[in-house]
């Protein structure tokens, strides 16, 4: 096994490279990458920002949002969380493997004093909480088997963050992230261990002590191939928003209307406003608008009946 020694801190440059690991680099070996994140939110391929976590409170905190390409959780990043994935080839052997893959870093812990337990979900749990995600994805003859482990992350603020909105807001399922119950690993270490050391211990443990004969360069190429999937794909509003399932929005405004969005893809595509107003030109500049503060804000400009500054806050920030 191979390993690109990343000291890369953005999100999403971080998430452009694990795709372009799995889907354009065709070398033999399989890859292992191990990655912090600078403060972050990362919502699972099929979540979404506005009801699956606390939509207003990243906004008023100026937290990114990024949408990763494995299904699962949403996860709050920061520097104390260590981020993991396997890209490897073997799919017979590999597949729904959580063990497999798990196993390895369970007696890493266990070396460090922290007895862990694996379950079916592929988590590692301690003392009934849990330390670690982990989720998979298949791409033709690869897959991806990721993970992070918390370290020393805010546990306040994460949280704060998937403290997401009230059941009765929003209609359809939603991927529920359970933050209740996570715990930090550095909460149960015998010895305390800076982050950078905990880090550097599982990257020299997992790839083995010839560390320097077992690393992937990447070349100008490589680097250039990762920027382009960064800038097309991961930094556009239609891949994080986008491409969220298609939900119901129910929000009361001023106390006079309560008003229901129909969103698919990112678009406003039916609106239903209970009022005793006249509401046909709100009607009108809502549908078919892309949800989101800039749209919103060009396409209600036209309308008097209401203070449109006062409605986009209501619609997307309460």
């Amino acid at each position: 096994m191979l390993t690109i020694i990343n000291n890369e801190t953005n999100t999403l440059y971080n998430l452009a490279l694990e795709e372009y690991v799995l889907k354009h680099l065709n070398i033999d070996e399989d890859i292992l990458l191990i990655w912090q994140n600078r403060e972050s939110v990362v919502i699972g391929r099929d979540q979404n920002p506005f009801r699956d976590i606390n939509y207003p409170f990243t906004h008023h905190n100026k937290l990114p949002i990024y949408r990763r390409q494995t299904s699962g959780e949403t996860v709050y990043h920061d520097k104390g969380v260590i981020n993991y994935s396997f890209i490897v080839k073997n799919l017979v052997e590999n597949r729904n493997n959580q063990r497999l893959f798990m196993e390895p870093i369970i007696d890493i812990l266990k070396e460090l004093g922290i007895d862990c337990e694996l379950k079916e979900t592929g988590d590692l749990f301690l003392d009934g909480k849990r330390v670690s995600l982990n989720t998979q994805k298949l791409y033709k003859n690869k897959m991806v088997h990721h993970g992070v482990l918390f370290y020393n992350t805010d546990l306040e603020k994460l949280d704060q963050v998937l403290d997401a909105p009230v059941p009765n807001q929003f209609e359809f399922d939603k991927v529920i992230t359970n933050h209740k119950n996570i715990r930090n690993l550095e909460e149960f270490l015998e010895e305390k261990l800076s982050v950078k050391e905990f880090k550097n211990i599982l990257l020299n443990k997992l790839v083995g002590d010839d560390l320097l004969n077992h690393k992937y360069e990447l070349d100008y190429i490589d680097k250039t191939k990762i920027h382009k999937i960064l800038k097309d794909k991961y930094d556009t509003w239609e891949w994080t928003f986008g491409e969220s399932p298609d939900f119901i929005i129910k929000k009361e405004y001023d106390n006079r209307m309560m008003i229901t969005l129909i969103i698919k893809q990112g678009i406003i595509d039916r609106v239903s406003i209970d009022s005793y107003e006249n509401v046909m030109d709100l009607l009108k500049c809502l549908e078919g608008t892309i949800f989101n503060e800039e749209a919103l804000r060009e396409s209600l400009d036209e309308c008097r009946s209401v203070d449109s500054g006062k409605l986009i806050d209501t619609l997307l920030y309460q």
